[in-house]
């Protein structure tokens, strides 16, 4: 439902059993596919977004990216 960066850690908040839970971790190592993940509540950079948009949808992409703590 929202993934958020801090500065040492990632809140990644989901939806399970029709309840909201939150995990706050080191780092999230995310499979959403881009085109999903840029529909997703975060706070990456727009730049950062709008290339995540321009994965077009089932074509096989492989994407890595590094956040600073």
């Amino acid at each position: 439902v929202e993934i958020q960066s801090h500065s040492d850690s990632v809140t990644v908040h989901y939806e399970q059993d029709d309840k909201i839970q939150t995990l706050k971790v080191d780092y999230c190592l995310s499979s959403i596919p881009g085109h999903l993940m840029a529909g997703i509540k975060h706070n990456l950079s727009p730049a950062y977004t709008s290339r995540l948009r321009e994965v077009k949808r089932g074509l096989l992409s492989k994407v890595g990216f590094r956040m600073s703590r």
